[in-house]
């Protein structure tokens, strides 16, 4: 299976310390994979204007807030905000695609 690496992941409502309490995809529906080496990874299922979307809007943007971010283990800690570096994979859930980035840049 090919991999595309993408760009449309977009941090949104920065805290401190290069942290985001937010990211804004592309609208669509999505398996997200948060990888933080060294820390964790999380998961979620988001669908624009339903399921994660926090702006709750069919709109072509779905905004995912780090609170809905699933542990992928009960030895991670939840997360309480996205970072830069952080890694996201994505799967269409209709087209099974899979694209990647990181959070606050290239892949």
């Amino acid at each position: 299976m090919a991999v595309a690496t993408t760009a449309a992941i977009a941090a949104a409502q920065p805290l401190q310390g290069g942290r985001f309490a937010s990211l804004r995809l592309p609208g669509g529906s999505y398996e997200l994979l948060l990888v933080r080496p060294g820390v964790g990874v999380w998961d979620a299922t988001v669908v624009d204007g339903l399921t994660g979307d926090e702006d709750g809007e069919t709109n072509g943007s779905v905004v995912l807030s780090a609170e809905t971010m699933r542990r992928g283990s009960e030895g991670f800690p939840a997360l309480d905000a996205f970072a830069a570096g952080d890694r996201v994979i994505l799967m269409d859930r209709q087209y099974f695609a899979v694209s990647m980035g990181r959070v606050g840049g290239e892949p």
